[in-house]
């Protein structure tokens, strides 16, 4: 997620990917544009993370570790911890703004110690499942930003071990299965980062996967809907990367059916309407591969149309994303 100031911009969601290339959501430039829909919390902010020493791959930073006993005046109720576990998290969550990779993953480090420590105490406030595991994303994206996609795998690994036992706990809860569906995703850039293409590949399947029946089953939630476009789009690229020329395109047609679905209930949605594009980008260039010059022509016509829309509603003026979609459309065969 990390995009130092000195690195060349990332290619356009409609290029052909490549294995070198981190895939972020739907592609570098529709993730951007999308503000992070499907991510834990944001980044801000174009400054150089500061990268924090290596600390044993999943384990606690020896500062953490060694978090003192308390003084003897100092509050040891679980409300107490818990107060101190949630300050800590802020703390972390605005150094993350700040691009200070260093003290966020103090920060949630000691917080994890905080919640372990909470956990030996007896109801009603220990940590759910779920919130140890959100900690441990965070440590992860975290370590992500700073480029450390080691250190990320480690904690995402977890974080989907223990997302999966809370929506095991919870079947019918939404918000626990989207959670789990969005720590897939980030396992799934981490091991693909990691050259896993496999691997990576099977963890955005079962992030498409949950998404799907997500959507399924609520029709009418925009969020669902846009986190389907998302993942299908980014399991296309995956997939198209592995010659699977036929599924890629399936994947694509479905993120398109989506994002039409998301521009039919509110038709100013500037994300769906760059998805929209990005999409039948995709579709033409997997057509021309193909040798499918009529829907090559069809689908490049279809994204320079989409395109030229959002430029009258003056919705994307002076977007670079945007810039640089609409010259790669152009580059596309007739």
């Amino acid at each position: 997620m990390n995009r130092d100031s000195d690195q060349k911009a990332p290619p356009p969601a409609g290029a052909p990917p490549s294995g070198k290339t981190h895939l972020l959501v739907a592609g570098a430039l529709i993730a951007a544009l999308a503000a992070g829909a499907i991510g834990l919390f944001r980044q801000g902010g174009d400054a150089k993370p500061q990268l924090a020493k290596e600390a044993p791959l999943g384990e606690l930073s020896a500062s953490a570790q060694a978090l003192a006993p308390a003084e003897e005046d100092e509050p040891q109720t679980p409300e107490a911890l818990r107060q101190k576990m949630d300050a800590l998290i802020r703390a972390g969550d605005q150094a993350i703004s700040k691009r200070d990779i260093a003290a966020a993953r103090k920060e949630y480090e000691s917080a994890l110690a905080v919640a372990q420590r909470l956990a030996d105490h007896s109801p009603p406030s220990p940590p759910s499942t779920s919130e140890l595991a959100v900690l441990h994303i965070k440590l992860g994206d975290a370590a992500q930003v700073g480029s450390d996609m080691k250190a990320a795998r480690g904690f995402y690994e977890k974080g989907v071990e223990l997302m999966k036992s809370a929506a095991e706990k919870e079947p019918k809860n939404t918000s626990a299965a989207r959670d789990l569906a969005v720590t897939y995703n980030k396992l799934g850039h981490a091991t693909h980062a990691g050259g896993d293409m496999k691997g990576a590949v099977e963890l955005f399947e079962k992030s498409v996967e949950l998404t799907r029946g997500l959507a399924e089953a609520d029709p009418k939630s925009s969020l669902f809907k846009q986190d389907l476009a998302l993942g299908q789009s980014t399991l296309g690229s995956l997939v198209e990367a592995t010659g699977d020329l036929k599924r890629a395109r399936g994947l694509f047609e479905g993120s398109l059916k989506a994002y039409k679905s998301l521009l039919k209930a509110d038709p100013k949605d500037t994300g769906a309407a760059l998805g929209l594009a990005s999409a039948h980008a995709r579709i033409a260039h997997l057509a021309a591969r193909d040798g499918d010059k009529k829907a090559a022509k069809e689908h490049k016509k279809a994204a320079l149309k989409a395109l030229d829309e959002l430029e009258k509603g003056g919705l994307v003026k002076d977007n670079p994303g945007y810039e640089n979609l609409k010259a790669y459309v152009k580059t596309l065969a007739d």
